[in-house]
C-alpha cells in the first residue's frame, strides 16, 4: 500500500475478490443489488446498506489536497463497521487511507486508499480548456504547470504532432501522453470496478499516422539513451535537465565565460571516458534552425561562445533540434560534417570592417578637380568620405605596389510607376542679346467671339430720291383634292370633352386624415374608411372630376343611380351602429 504522500482517486480494494473499484466524484450507492456497488453474495448486506459520497477537488494546483470521502449508514439490518466500530445511521463518516469497511457478518471487507494523479496539458485549445479542467474535477486529478516529480500524465488536444517542451518531458520520464477524449473516458465508465481506459488507445495522433510521425508511446530505451556521451552547453537552454535525466553527463560551460575556463572545459573532455558532444548554439526554441533563426541567436551570443567553437572545432558537434529529434525517434544523435560546420562557423561570425584608402582616394578624385596652388589654401583637416562616394581597396599583391581602386558604382535611381512629365530644360546663362520684336504685319487682329456679333457699319443712303411703294397682297385659292374622302362627324357617347375648370377650383384630391382639420369643399374622399367589404356599384364606375359624357340624359341617370345607393349606405350605417350599440349594452347588462 503506497504511503499518504505517494497517493488523487480514492479506490476500494476488495481484497477477498482483488477487485479494485476507482470512485470518481459523486454519490454510490452500495447493497446487495440494484446499486452502483453490489455484493449478491453476502446476505449479511441489505439491498441499500450505506452510501459512499466523493467530492470534487476544490484547487487542481495543490497536489496534496484531495477530495472530501465520506461514508453514511441507510438504516442497515445489521449495521457498516469502519475498523471494527459501527458508525451510526444517517451520519456522515469521513475515511481516510487504509481505513477497513466492513457489513454485517463481516466477510466482505474494503480497504481504503487513494491514488494521486497529476498531469501538465499542452495546447489545450480555449474552447476545450473548460471541460477538460471540468473532467479533473470529478476524477480527482490534479494539474500543475511546473515540471515535477509528482507528474503522472501530459494531457494535449488530438491533432498533428508538436514537440513542445512539456511533450518532450513526458516522454523523457515515461510519462503517458493521452488526448483530452481520455478523462472523458474515466467519467464513462459502464462499472466503478472497470480498469481506467488504457492510454495507448487515446493517443493524440491516430494509430494509422504513427508510422510517418514521431510515436508518443512509451520507450524504456530514452531512460538511458545519452549514457555514452558528455555533453558541453555553450548558451542556456531547456535540454540540459532532459539530457540528465536520459544518463547524459553536462557541462554547462555558459555558466562562466571567462577565457581561464576554456582550459578547464577542455581538461574534463579529455579527462571523461564519454563521447565528447557539443551542442551547436542556435534558436532552442524551434525544432529546424534556419539561416535567419541562426543569424538572429548569433547576435545574441557572448563573446565567449565564438572563441570557444573554434577552440573545440576537432570533436563532434550537434545541432540543437538534433538532439530533440534523438528523443523523439529514440536514436543517437546525428553529427555535423566538417564542411557544414565551417560553413556555420563562417556564418556566426562578426562581419570585417570595411577599409578606405585615403591616399589612392585622394589620388583617384584629383583627375576630376583642377590643380590649385597648395600655397593659396590654408591648412585644414581634410573631412572624412561621404557616404555617397564610398572605396573599396583589393587586397595588396607582390607584383604591384600600387593599390588598384575601383569606385562604387551608384545604384540606379528606382523607376516610379507613375509617369512623370518631362519639361523642357531652362537655359542656365542669360542671353547675350535681346530677342528680335515682331513685325506689326505679322501680328493678327483677336478673333471675335460667338457671342458678340459682328459689328458692320452701313454705308450712308441718300434719302432724298427715294420713293416708298406699297406691294398688293393676293390670297392663294386653296384646292381641294376631289378624291379624298369627306370628313364625316359622328356622334357617340365614348366621346367626351373637358369641362372647363374655373380658377377658384379646388384641386385637393383626398380629404385630410385628421379630422380637426377643416375639408375642402367640393373634394370627394376615396380612401374612407369601408366597413362593408362588399364592392359597391359606384366603385365599378369610371369617374372624371373634369370631365362630362357628352349625354346628359345617361349622366343624370348615373347620378340618381349613385344617390341611391349612398342613401342605402347611409341606413345601412346606421343600422351597423345601432346594432353595436344594442350588444355593447347586453354584455355590459
Amino acid at each position: 500500500m503506497a504511503s499518504d504522500e505517494d497517493l488523487v482517486m480514492w479506490v476500494l480494494d476488495w481484497e477477498s475478490e482483488g477487485v479494485a473499484l476507482r470512485l470518481v466524484h459523486g454519490e454510490w450507492t452500495l447493497g446487495r443489488k440494484g446499486n452502483a456497488l453490489n455484493f449478491p453474495n453476502d446476505s449479511s448486506i441489505s439491498r441499500q446498506h450505506a452510501v459512499l459520497k466523493v467530492g470534487a477537488l476544490e484547487h487542481l494546483d495543490r497536489i496534496h489536497d484531495r477530495p472530501t470521502f465520506t461514508l453514511v449508514d441507510s438504516k442497515s439490518r445489521f449495521g457498516t463497521f469502519v475498523n471494527g466500530a459501527q458508525i451510526p445511521e444517517n451520519v456522515p463518516v469521513d475515511l481516510r487511507v487504509g481505513d477497513k469497511i466492513t457489513f454485517g457478518a463481516k466477510s466482505t471487507v474494503l480497504v481504503v486508499s487513494y491514488v494521486r494523479m497529476v498531469a501538465r496539458i499542452s495546447r489545450i485549445q480555449k474552447a476545450n480548456r473548460r471541460r477538460l479542467l471540468e473532467g479533473c474535477k470529478y476524477i480527482g486529478m490534479h494539474v500543475v504547470s511546473d515540471p515535477i516529480p509528482e507528474i503522472t500524465h501530459c494531457i494535449m488536444d488530438a491533432g498533428n504532432f508538436v514537440a513542445t517542451e512539456k511533450i518532450l518531458w513526458a516522454l523523457v520520464h515515461a510519462h503517458p501522453v493521452v488526448s483530452s477524449d481520455w478523462i472523458q473516458a474515466v467519467l464513462a465508465r459502464d462499472s466503478l470496478s472497470s480498469d481506467l481506459p488504457r492510454c495507448e488507445g487515446f493517443l493524440p495522433v491516430h494509430a494509422a499516422d504513427q508510422a510517418a510521425t514521431p510515436s508518443y508511446l512509451l520507450d524504456t530505451r530514452r531512460c538511458s539513451l545519452y549514457n555514452d556521451f558528455i555533453v558541453v552547453f555553450l548558451v542556456p537552454t531547456s535540454m540540459v535537465a532532459l539530457l540528465q535525466a536520459m544518463g547524459g553527463q553536462v557541462l554547462a560551460a555558459f555558466c562562466d565565460p571567462s577565457a581561464a575556463h576554456d582550459a578547464d572545459v577542455l581538461e574534463a573532455l579529455a579527462a571523461s571516458k564519454r563521447t565528447p558532444l557539443v551542442v551547436f548554439p542556435g534558436n532552442g526554441n524551434e525544432l529546424t534552425q534556419t539561416a535567419d533563426a541562426l543569424s538572429a541567436s548569433a547576435r545574441e551570443w557572448d563573446s565567449s561562445v565564438l572563441r570557444r567553437l573554434h577552440a573545440l572545432r576537432g570533436h563532434a558537434f550537434v545541432m540543437h533540434h538534433e538532439l530533440i529529434a534523438s528523443i523523439l525517434f529514440t536514436r543517437p544523435p546525428l553529427y555535423l560534417s566538417d564542411d557544414s560546420l565551417g560553413a556555420l562557423l563562417h556564418q556566426a561570425a562578426p562581419p570585417e570592417p570595411t577599409k578606405h584608402e585615403s591616399a589612392s582616394a585622394s589620388q583617384s578624385l584629383s583627375s576630376f578637380v583642377a590643380p590649385t596652388p597648395i600655397d593659396s589654401y590654408p591648412a585644414v583637416d581634410l573631412p572624412a568620405a561621404s557616404e555617397a562616394t564610398s572605396i573599396k581597396a583589393e587586397p595588396e599583391t607582390l607584383t604591384d605596389s600600387k593599390a588598384a581602386v575601383f569606385a562604387e558604382p551608384e545604384p540606379a535611381p528606382k523607376r516610379s510607376l507613375w509617369k512623370t512629365p518631362q519639361l523642357p530644360q531652362l537655359p542656365t546663362a542669360l542671353p547675350t542679346t535681346p530677342p528680335p520684336a515682331p513685325s506689326p504685319q505679322a501680328m493678327s487682329p483677336p478673333p471675335a467671339r460667338a457671342e458678340d456679333p459682328p459689328m458692320v457699319e452701313d454705308p450712308p443712303v441718300a434719302t432724298a430720291n427715294v420713293a416708298w411703294t406699297s406691294k398688293k397682297t393676293h390670297k392663294a385659292p386653296v384646292k381641294l383634292e376631289d378624291d379624298g374622302p369627306v370628313a364625316v362627324v359622328v356622334s357617340s357617347q365614348l366621346v367626351v370633352r373637358r369641362a372647363s375648370v374655373p380658377a377658384d377650383a379646388p384641386t385637393v384630391r383626398y380629404l385630410p386624415r385628421h379630422a380637426e382639420s377643416p375639408a375642402v369643399p367640393g373634394a370627394r374622399n376615396f380612401k374612407r374608411f369601408k366597413k362593408n367589404p362588399v364592392p359597391r356599384a359606384r366603385t365599378l364606375i369610371t369617374r372624371y372630376l373634369n370631365e362630362m359624357p357628352v349625354d346628359q340624359e345617361r349622366r343624370r341617370a348615373f347620378e340618381k343611380q349613385q344617390e341611391a345607393l349612398e342613401e342605402q349606405e347611409r341606413v345601412a350605417e346606421a343600422l351597423f351602429e345601432s346594432n353595436m350599440h344594442l350588444a355593447r349594452k347586453r354584455r355590459g347588462a
